[in-house]
């Protein structure tokens, strides 16, 4: 495929995935269902009106505070509020003041959303560029349209926290690598650094970009790009604790110790046990999806079958037509080579790094559900290294034809697919699902049997048609999914 047509191509995804964002973008999920999008607006705005910021929180840190009541919602004012870096909050705080919103009581969540939709554009596209690089132009083309349709992305993507700036970070951070062999020029020091800083001013954990790059320089021995990264993503650090110390250092201290022990009180660790069994997008209601589900699987089993897969694909070569007519050639793409290699090792370096940081600072929640330490949104920064995986699966059944592949990636997808339609229809008929699903394997079993010619487009009617249903319940999601739009003050 051709580079501007494949661009083209990423940039109409990205735009239809925006306008499915849009619609009910302010009402599903429900306004109060991450109040997080509240504080950091409230944060933005009283930090540039007053100099001093001020938000809701329910932290014992504060030693004083003031309670309001907005929008049928008890708020406890305090100030200055410290608990985050400053970065996104400075953006949410700039939009609502754009918009007019100089009051607390005026911030609208149809407001500060615009910024996580706006973000998703880009966001949709890095995924695309990152498939591309990887594991081609076709996968990167699918694994685009995967996170433009799914429902919990888009639920995800209109949520405004700050995981929804941390991903297109992750993402560019990535590329910078990936765009590089050999890692020898100095300025690609200076943009990692750059985008390592700008994750650290994001969230916390944004201190995984800064890790993950200058351990991939050091991999590489590059060690005057591994001290300009160092520089850069060590002021971009310090800029959080002085902010503290200037407001107040000693409740800055205080914040920081007791959201420590917040994050641990949920119970035992089980935090990626609580990833896969507890689907969130935001707090308590479960969205399961099969998309997701694989892009685990295929995750937390990467670092075997990525490696097997480019050890089976050294002594044949399979040559398919692509998405766009182009001959795809497997073969071409996973030879277990240095650069090879050096692809996989940055491609899974990022969001193992990001599960690390998760499983050593989060409980988890408690199986009987006694605590809860974890939040839908902890898990969005991963959500397009997993669309990524199940699109390029997407990509090898084309070729390899593999029974069992294509089994365990019907039973996980196909269920998800028809438990989607049936969403959509009177609870009356839910009972007949069994049919459904029994057709959908049975076509799945004939497409096996067919002439290579003909399965290949089988198999990609079936992906268009899982897309299809994704995107309309995504388009629909008020069906699905209680909206409950922010009440007037």
């Amino acid at each position: 495929m051709k580079e501007k047509s494949f661009l083209l191509s990423l940039a109409l995804i990205s735009l239809l995935g925006f306008i499915v964002r849009f619609v009910d973008y302010d009402s599903a999920p429900g306004w109060n269902e991450s109040l997080d999008e509240i504080h950091y607006a409230w944060t933005g705005q009283t930090w540039f009106q007053t100099g001093i910021p001020t938000s809701w929180s329910y932290l014992s840190s504060y030693p004083k505070s003031e309670m309001v009541k907005l929008w049928d919602t008890d708020f406890r004012i305090v100030s200055p509020m410290l608990e985050k870096p400053p970065l996104y909050s400075l953006l949410s705080g700039v939009l609502v003041l754009l918009f007019g919103q100089d009051e607390l009581s005026e911030v609208r969540i149809s407001t500060i959303r615009i910024l996580p939709l706006i973000l998703s554009i880009f966001t949709i596209f890095l995924t695309g560029l990152l498939g591309k690089k990887v594991f081609g132009p076709e996968v990167g083309l699918s694994a685009a349209l995967l996170y433009a349709a799914i429902p919990p992305v888009v639920l995800a993507n209109r949520l405004s926290v700050t995981e929804n700036l941390l991903t297109p970070i992750f993402l560019i951070s990535q590329l910078i690598f990936l765009s590089i062999y050999r890692v020898g020029k100095l300025q690609h020091a200076v943009y990692a650094g750059i985008f390592a800083a700008l994750a650290i001013l994001t969230k916390q954990i944004g201190i995984v970009a800064a890790f993950v790059s200058l351990g991939l320089l050091a991999y590489k021995k590059q060690w005057k790009s591994f001290f300009i990264c160092g520089v850069i993503a060590a002021i971009a650090f310090l800029i959080y604790p002085l902010t503290g110390a200037f407001y107040d250092w000693q409740l800055f201290r205080n914040i920081q110790t007791e959201q420590r022990r917040v994050g641990l009180q949920g119970g035992l660790p089980q935090m990626v046990q609580t990833i896969i069994g507890r689907p969130l997008v935001t707090t308590e209601r479960l969205i399961p999806d099969g998309v997701i589900l694989l892009g685990y699987l295929l995750l937390f089993t990467g670092p075997w079958w990525i490696n097997q897969f480019q050890s089976s694909t050294k002594k044949n070569s399979h040559v398919i037509p692509g998405l766009t007519g182009d001959l795809l050639n497997i073969d071409s793409r996973f030879r277990g080579n240095d650069k090879t290699s050096w692809l996989m090792t940055v491609f899974l370096t990022f969001p193992c790094g990001y599960i690390t940081y998760l499983a050593l600072a989060i409980t988890g929640a408690e199986p009987i559900g006694s605590g809860q330490g974890y939040w839908g949104w902890y898990a969005f920064p991963l959500y397009p290294y997993l669309v990524i995986l199940v699109a390029n699966i997407f990509i090898k059944i084309m070729v390899t034809n593999s029974f069992f592949e294509i089994l365990v990636t019907t039973l996980i997808l196909g269920s998800s697919t028809v438990r989607y339609l049936f969403l959509n229809v009177s609870r009356d008929y839910h009972y007949l699902w069994q049919y459904s699903f029994i057709f959908l394997m049975a076509a799945t079993g004939i497409i096996f049997f067919l002439p290579r010619k003909y399965r290949k487009w089988s198999y990609l009617l079936l992906f268009v048609f899982f897309v299809g249903v994704n995107m309309y319940t995504s388009l629909n999601l008020s069906l699905i999914y209680a909206s409950n739009p922010q009440p007037l003050p």
